[in-house]
């Protein structure tokens, strides 16, 4: 949950800077906008997590048994 909040902020900044002006209502874009893109990079995120605790569990599986 703390890696979703850390991505929604940022992405709510970069969000709020690119869409400035260019609504009527710029806090629903901006909100809706952020949650999406947090959303994806929490997901992108999480999978980048999993890998490298399958590439860790590999590593041991690998070792020679003594």
């Amino acid at each position: 949950m703390k890696d979703f909040l850390a991505m929604f902020l940022l992405w709510f900044v970069v969000c709020y800077l690119v869409a400035a002006f260019g609504s009527s209502n710029i806090w629903a874009l901006l909100c809706l906008s952020a949650v999406v893109l947090s959303v994806f990079s929490g997901a992108f995120l999480s999978q980048s997590k999993k890998m490298e605790e399958l590439e860790e569990r590999i590593r041991h599986l690998e070792e020679p048994k003594e």
